[in-house]
C-alpha cells in the first residue's frame, strides 16, 4: 500500500500542527515550573526562553550538521518526538527530585545570593535542555525530509510548516493556560503533551512505512530505494553569513518587540497568568499569518532580497507605530470594562477583547516577521542546494531570539525603558533592510534604496521626540475597574526587570503600584491614615501582641516598607531580613516619607534583593516571626507564595513557637478560594487565627498553639500606642475584637468547598484568582459570621473574653478606618449603658454620649411596644432583632440579661405571632446556653413547618445545629439540614453542618 503526494502532505501539515500545539504547551508548563524555583515570572519567562531557543538553536544546529548525512529524515524527525514525548512524561518526578535536592541540601550550603543564583543558571537548563535540542532539531529534520521527496517548491514547504507549526503553538498557548492546567494539573498537562507527540512520531512512522520508495533491481526483487547519498554539508560563504547574521538580527528584534509588548499590554490587560498567554499567543499566531501568507509567493521570488529588505523597514515601521496608538488602548480597555457585565460571560468577552487588544498591537509586525525566516531559509537552500542551510538559518534565528531576550529584560528595559525599547527594536530591523539594499547594490534600484533609507531616518526619529508615554496613565490600572486617574503627580516611573514602577500621590497619600496595580499607601500627613496603613500597621501589631518572641524577624514584600518600620518600633527586635525581588521598589519606598524611614534607616534591618523561596532556602536561620504581604495573588506568579509548598517551606524556617503572619484580601475573591489557602495553611501549621482589617485578613500560624488573648501589652510602647491610636486600637481587646476564628472553627468551613488546595502545581489561585478580580467577587462572608446575630463562633470555642465597661465611654472615629469589630463592640456597649441607665441619675449623660442609631434601636423597641395598634405590634419583633443584631453577638451574658430584662419588660402586654415569641424564646436560650431548650424549640418550630421568613429559618438551623454540637446530640441534624439548610447560603451554616459530622465525609452543600 503506497499513500499519494496529495495525502501524504496534508498528514505531515497536521502532524507538525499538533507537534507546534506540544511544543507551545511545553514552553508554556516549564515556565510555570521554572517560576516555582527562580521565584517570579518574570524571571522565569526570560529563564525558559533562553533555555528554550538555546536548545532549539543548538538542536537545530546539530541537525543541519548530520541533515545531509541521514538517509530517512523523516523517520530521524519522528523519533525525536517520539522521545521528547517519553521524556514529558517523566518530567514531573525528575523537576521534584530536583527541587527537594536543592532547596534541602544544596541551597543551604551555598554562602551567597550570587552563588544561589548562579547555581540556577547553571543547572536549570538541564531540566529541559535535552528536550528543547530535540525540539529544535525537528524543523529542520521535518523541512528537509519533505523538500527530499519533493523538490519542486521548497520555499512553498517551509512556509507551510512554519505556518502549521506556529499556528500549533498559538493554539496550545491558550490551551494550556486556560483549560489543560485546571483541568489535569502541571503533571497532567505536560504529560498531555508528551503523549501528543508519541503519536505525533508513531503518525509520521506509519506515513513514512506507506510512502516508503521501492525499485527493483537487476535480478527482479524489489528493494528500497535510498532517497539520498549521504555527504557532508557544504562550506559557509560570505553570503551565507550574511544571512545567517540577518537571519540572527531580526530575531533579536523580534523579542525585544515581544518583551515590550508583554510589559506594556500588561499595564492595560494586568499582569496575571492569562493575560501573559493571550500575548503570547497572539505574538505566535502573528508569525503564523506571515508563513502563511508568503507560503505561495515565495518560490516565484525574482528578487528575494529586495523583498526581505521591504519587509524588514516595514516591520520596524509597525512595531515602532505601536507606540502611536498604544495610549489608544487604555480607553479601548475603559470602554470595555464599563461596557461588559463582570459576569461568567463578561469575563469569557473580555478575555477575547483582551486576545483581539493584543492581536491589534502585534499583528502588522508579526506578520512581517512570520515572513523572513522562510525566505531567508529558501534562498540559501536554493542557492546552495543545501538542506544544512535549513537548520543553519533556525539555529542563527533562535540565537538572536536569546539575544533579544536578554538585551530586552536585563539592559535596555531598566535603562532606557519601554518606548525606547520599542523603538531600538524597530530601528534595528531597519537597519537590517537598509543593509541588505546596500549589500546586494545590484539587486536593489536606487529609488528603493532612497526610499527606505528616507522611511528609516523618519521614523527612527519622529517618534522618539513627539511619542510621549505619560506616565500617569499607564500606571492607572485601568484594567481592574475601568478606571482612569489621571490628576496625581508622578514621583517616580520605572520599567524594572519584573515590573513597572510607579509612586504618585493623589487625594493626600502616596500609592504605590505595580504594572499599574496599586500595592500599597501611605498617608502624606502624619494625621492622615489610609486603608491600607490600617491593614499594613495591624500586620506589624498582631505578631508583637500575639507572639512569645519577637527577636528575628522577616518580611516578605517591602511594600511600602510601613509594616517593618511599625515593627521596627518596638525594641524587642532585634534584627530583621526584609525579602524584596523588584529595587525600584525599594527605591520608590524610600520616598514615602517619614512614616517607613525606620527600614531604611534602622541597623537593625537588614533588605535583600531576592526571590523569598531562595532566600529562606539558602538562609540557615530560623525566625521567630515571618511576615508575609506579597502582592494579590491574581498577578503572575504571586499565587505561589499562598501555596501548600510554600507554607511548609516558611514552616521550616520558623522557631518551635515562632509565628506566620500572612495578609490576605476577602475583596475580589471568591469564598473557595480563601478556603483553598486556609486549608493549605490547615495543613502545614498545628493552630492558626484568622483576624479582620477591613477587606482585609491577617492569619497568625504557627506550629504550637496561639494564645486566645493578647500576651503582650504593647500599649505600653508610647511610638506604638500613638500609631495604633490613629486606627481606634487603645486596649488589648481590640486586637480580639477583630477575630474570625480559628484552626478548630474554620478549618469545618474550608472543608465545605469543593476546591483542591492551592498548590504550586495546582495553581488554583492563579487561575482563578484574576476571574474573581474582573467579577468583583468577594468573600466578605468570613469577615461577618463573627457578626451573625447568635454568636457562633464564640460559642463554639468556649470564648467568654468581653470588652471592657470602659468601651461604652470611648471616643471613636468612625470616620476613619476603624476595625469593623471595634465600632459593633462600641455600639453594643453603649445599647447596654443605654438600656440600664433609663430611670436613672445617669440618664441625662447617656442620652449626650450615647450614639443617634444606638438610641434609635432602643427607642424603637419602646414606641413600638407603647403603642396599641395591630401594625405596631407585628413590627415589634423586628424592632428586637434589630436590638439583638446589635448586642448579642458582643455582650456576655450579664450584659445580655439586662438586654432580655428590658425587651421582656416592654414585650410583656403586646400581641405577637407565635413564631416570632418561639424564635426570640430561642436566642434569649442562646444567650443564656440553655442548649436543650434551644433544641428542642428550634427542631420543633421547623418540623411544624410553619409559614418562616428566610431570617427566621437561618436562625432555627443555626440554633438547632449549635445546640446539637454543644449537646453531642447530632442525630437529628441531618433531616434538618436536608430539608432545610441547603436551602441557605450561610458560612455559619455551612461550618456548623461540617461540624456535626467531623467524621464523615459530606459535602452537599457547595456553593456557587
Amino acid at each position: 500500500m503506497k499513500i499519494s503526494r496529495s495525502l501524504f502532505f496534508p498528514l505531515l501539515f497536521v502532524l507538525f500542527f499538533l507537534s507546534g500545539l506540544a511544543g507551545l504547551i511545553y514552553e508554556s508548563i516549564w515556565s510555570h515550573y521554572l517560576k516555582l524555583f527562580v521565584g517570579h515570572a518574570a524571571y522565569a519567562q526570560t529563564l525558559v526562553l533562553v533555555i528554550y531557543m538555546g536548545g532549539m538553536a543548538l538542536g537545530s544546529w546539530i541537525a543541519s550538521n548530520y541533515t545531509n548525512r541521514i538517509r530517512h529524515l523523516l523517520v530521524a524527525y519522528a523519533i525525536a518526538e517520539i522521545v521528547i514525548g517519553l521524556t514529558a512524561l517523566v518530567f514531573h518526578p525528575i523537576f521534584t527530585g530536583y527541587l527537594s535536592l536543592s532547596y534541602d541540601h544544596i541551597f543551604p550550603a551555598l554562602s551567597s545570593s550570587f552563588m544561589n543564583s548562579l547555581y540556577k543558571w547553571c543547572t536549570a537548563p538541564l531540566l529541559i535542555l535535552p528536550q528543547t535540542i530535540l525540539l529544535g532539531a525537528t524543523f529542520p529534520l521535518i523541512s528537509s525530509g519533505i523538500i527530499r521527496r519533493y523538490k519542486d517548491t521548497p520555499g512553498h514547504t517551509i512556509s507551510i510548516l512554519y505556518f502549521v507549526n506556529s499556528l500549533g503553538g498559538a493554539i496550545g498557548v491558550l490551551l494550556s493556560g486556560f483549560y489543560l492546567i485546571e483541568k489535569f494539573t502541571f503533571p497532567g498537562t505536560i504529560s498531555f503533551a508528551g503523549i501528543i507527540d508519541i503519536i505525533v512520531g508513531a503518525g509520521v512512522l506509519v506515513l513514512c512505512w506507506l510512502n516508503r520508495e521501492i525499485s527493483t533491481n537487476a535480478k527482479g526483487i524489489k528493494v528500497k530505494k535510498p532517497l539520498v547519498l549521504p555527504k557532508a554539508p557544504l562550506k559557509i560563504d560570505s553570503v551565507g553569513w550574511v544571512m545567517l547574521i540577518v537571519a540572527g538580527v531580526t530575531a533579536a528584534s523580534s523579542f525585544m518587540y515581544e518583551i515590550g509588548w508583554v510589559r506594556m499590554l500588561s499595564l492595560v490587560l494586568g499582569s496575571s497568568t492569562h493575560s501573559f498567554e493571550l500575548m503570547l499567543s497572539a505574538f505566535i499566531f502573528g508569525l503564523a499569518i506571515g508563513g502563511f501568507w508568503i507560503k505561495n509567493k515565495v518560490d516565484s521570488f525574482k528578487n528575494p532580497i529586495a523583498v526581505l529588505a521591504i519587509i524588514q523597514v516595514v516591520m520596524g515601521i509597525c512595531a515602532i507605530a505601536t507606540l502611536v496608538f498604544y495610549s489608544k488602548l487604555f480607553y479601548l480597555m475603559q470602554f470595555l470594562l464599563r461596557t461588559l457585565n463582570m459576569s461568567e460571560q463578561g469575563y469569557l468577552m473580555f478575555n477575547i477583547y483582551s486576545h483581539l487588544i493584543c492581536l491589534v498591537l502585534m499583528l502588522p509586525a508579526t506578520i512581517c516577521a512570520g515572513m523572513t525566516l522562510p525566505i531567508i531559509t529558501w534562498y540559501l537552500y536554493k542557492k546552495n542546494s543545501d538542506e544544512s542551510m535549513i537548520g543553519r538559518v533556525y539555529a542563527f534565528n533562535t540565537v538572536g531570539s536569546i539575544i533579544g531576550v536578554l538585551l530586552a529584560i536585563q539592559l535596555l528595559m531598566p535603562f532606557v525603558g519601554l518606548k525606547f525599547l520599542l523603538i531600538i527594536g524597530g530601528v534595528i530591523d531597519m537597519l537590517v533592510g537598509l543593509f541588505l539594499v546596500y549589500y546586494f547594490k545590484e539587486q536593489a534600484t536606487k529609488r528603493l534604496t532612497l526610499v527606505l533609507t528616507s522611511l528609516t531616518l523618519i521614523v527612527a526619529v519622529i517618534p522618539a521626540v513627539s511619542v510621549q508615554l505619560d506616565p500617569a496613565l499607564l500606571s492607572s490600572g485601568v484594567f481592574r475597574n475601568g478606571t482612569i486617574h489621571k490628576d496625581r503627580e508622578i514621583l517616580l516611573y520605572k520599567d524594572g526587570k519584573t515590573s513597572t514602577v510607579a509612586l504618585v500621590t493623589r487625594a493626600g497619600c502616596y500609592s504605590l503600584s505595580n504594572n499599574g496595580k496599586p500595592d500599597a499607601s501611605v498617608g502624606i500627613d502624619s494625621s492622615e491614615v489610609t486603608l491600607d496603613e490600617h491593614t499594613q500597621v495591624l500586620l506589624a501589631a498582631y505578631p508583637l501582641t500575639y507572639a512569645k518572641k519577637c527577636d528575628n524577624v522577616g518580611v516578605i514584600g517591602l511594600g511600602s516598607g510601613m509594616t517593618a518600620s511599625v515593627l521596627l518600633e518596638s525594641d524587642a527586635i532585634k534584627h530583621m531580613d526584609v525579602v524584596e525581588i523588584e529595587p525600584y521598589i525599594v527605591k520608590a519606598a524610600r520616598m514615602m516619607g517619614p512614616k517607613v524611614k525606620k527600614v531604611f534607616n534602622d541597623s537593625r534591618s537588614q533588605i535583600h534583593i531576592e526571590d523569598a523561596k531562595t532566600f529562606f532556602s539558602a538562609n540557615k536561620k530560623k525566625y521567630d516571626l515571618i511576615i508575609s504581604e506579597p502582592s494579590n495573588p491574581w498577578v503572575s506568579g504571586v499565587s505561589s507564595l499562598f501555596s501548600v509548598e510554600f507554607f511548609k517551606l516558611v514552616s521550616r524556617h520558623l522557631t518551635p513557637e515562632g509565628i506566620l503572619v500572612q495578609w490576605l484580601h476577602l475583596y475580589e475573591m471568591n469564598p473557595d478560594l480563601i478556603a483553598s489557602i486556609l486549608m493549605s495553611v490547615d495543613k502545614n501549621f498545628l493552630d492558626y487565627k484568622v483576624f479582620e482589617s477591613g477587606s482585609d485578613v491577617i492569619i497568625l500560624a504557627s506550629n504550637n498553639p496561639i494564645s486566645n488573648t493578647p500576651k503582650n501589652d504593647i500599649f505600653k510602647n508610647p511610638r506604638l500606642a500613638d500609631l495604633l491610636k490613629k486606627i481606634n486600637f487603645e486596649y488589648d481587646y481590640d486586637f480580639k475584637s477583630n477575630y474570625i476564628g480559628g484552626k478548630n472553627t474554620l478549618r469545618h468551613l474550608a472543608n465545605m468547598f469543593d476546591i483542591p488546595l492551592n498548590s504550586d502545581y495546582n495553581p488554583i489561585l492563579d487561575l482563578r484568582a484574576v476571574k474573581a478580580r474582573f467579577t468583583h467577587a468577594n468573600a466578605d462572608g468570613y469577615g461577618t459570621m463573627g457578626r451573625f446575630i447568635i454568636p457562633v463562633r464564640k460559642i463554639l470555642e468556649d470564648d467568654t473574653l468581653t470588652a471592657p465597661h470602659v468601651m461604652y465611654g470611648r471616643r471613636i472615629n468612625l470616620k476613619g478606618p476603624s476595625g469593623v469589630n471595634i465600632n459593633a463592640d462600641y455600639q453594643a456597649w453603649q445599647a447596654w449603658y443605654y438600656i440600664t441607665s433609663r430611670g436613672s441619675a445617669r440618664e441625662a449623660f447617656a442620652d449626650s454620649v450615647v450614639l443617634r442609631q444606638v438610641a434609635f434601636t432602643v427607642a424603637q423597641v419602646r414606641m413600638a411596644a407603647r403603642d396599641n395598634s395591630t401594625a405596631a405590634h407585628q413590627i415589634w419583633p423586628k424592632n428586637v432583632l434589630d436590638l439583638l443584631r446589635m448586642t448579642m453577638p458582643y455582650l456576655p451574658a450579664a450584659q445580655m440579661k439586662d438586654v432580655w430584662s428590658f425587651i421582656n419588660d416592654e414585650g410583656e402586654k403586646i400581641n405577637v405571632r407565635q413564631e416570632s415569641r418561639d424564635v426570640l424564646e430561642i436566642l434569649r436560650c442562646i444567650s443564656f446556653r440553655d442548649y436543650n431548650t434551644a433544641q428542642q424549640l428550634s427542631l420543633k418550630c421547623l418540623k411544624e413547618n410553619r409559614t418562616l421568613t428566610e431570617e427566621y429559618v437561618k436562625i432555627l438551623v443555626v440554633a438547632h445545629i449549635l445546640s446539637s454540637i454543644k449537646l453531642n446530640k447530632t442525630e437529628d441534624v441531618e433531616d434538618v439540614w436536608s430539608n432545610i439548610g441547603k436551602l441557605q447560603y450561610d458560612f455559619n451554616i455551612m461550618m456548623l453542618y461540617n461540624q456535626a459530622f467531623i467524621n464523615k465525609t459530606k459535602k452537599n452543600f457547595v456553593p456557587k
